[in-house]
């Protein structure tokens, strides 16, 4: 795809994790998963091995690099396939071009091999700190849930990029379309987090602050809160 050669931030996170087996001498298809942000306890930190005291002279082994696009998507793992979100466009633009649109890709972790891509129309908003998306993908089981900078969410089955089901939170529930800031009108980063059979996402408005899903067929399970917009990934605590 034209302008596929920007996504230097994604980039450099694939080589991390495929050098991690080499590293701390464990198996990429046996070490622990990186289900969504901020890794299984949303708290950045890895359960693994120690840390290499230094590099070989050449740098950490390379399993594999490719391209992909633009977006301040991480990267998310379920043991066999890494997932993630971007937009293509320039990445070192600070007016791009970038394309009206976001993909989401499925990669087989030990090849970088596109396994399935979904792509989904999304407005351009204001960049100037970066284009969308802004989220990153949540892997519950065979499901992964993403949403997009116009707030799109999305479910598929991450076997084989079949869409489960979606909502457009702005035009279904009136949620505010962007952050409400004078001078950058940014889109939308929050990233879903599970809870049972739910995933949550923060929405915005009166009494759909923060919305529960069903994770099985997107069905409200429950909605709370009247702060009008946040683009927090929710994170869960016990009270």
């Amino acid at each position: 795809m034209p302008g596929m050669r920007h996504r230097i931030l994604k980039l450099a996170l694939v080589l991390t994790l495929g050098a991690t087996g080499s590293v701390t001498a464990q198996s990429a298809s046996t070490s622990a998963t990186w289900p969504q942000w901020g890794g299984p306890d949303r708290n950045f930190i890895v359960d693994s091995g120690p840390l290499a005291d230094s590099w070989p002279e050449g740098g950490p082994p390379i399993s594999w690099s490719r391209p992909l696009g633009t977006g301040h998507s991480s990267i998310v793992s379920d043991g066999e396939r890494l997932y993630t979100m971007y937009r293509v466009g320039n990445g070192r633009e600070k007016a791009g071009p970038w394309d009206p649109e976001e993909i989401v890709v499925a990669l087989d972790m030990k090849t970088g091999e596109t396994l399935w891509e979904y792509l989904y129309p999304s407005e351009r908003e204001d960049f100037n700190f970066g284009a969308g998306p802004h989220s990153t993908p949540l892997v519950v089981g065979e499901r992964l849930f993403t949403n997009g900078t116009n707030k799109q969410l999305h479910a598929f089955d991450t076997r084989t990029g079949d869409l489960l089901w979606q909502h457009d939170l702005v035009e279904e529930l009136d949620a505010p379309p962007l952050l409400l800031r004078a001078v950058v009108k940014a889109g939308n980063g929050c990233s879903p987090v599970a809870f049972e059979d739910n995933v949550i996402v923060t929405v915005g408005g009166p009494g759909q602050s923060v919305i529960a899903f069903r994770q099985r067929d997107g069905e409200i399970a429950w909605k709370s809160g009247d702060f009008l917009v946040s683009a927090t990934p929710p994170v869960l605590t016990t009270v």
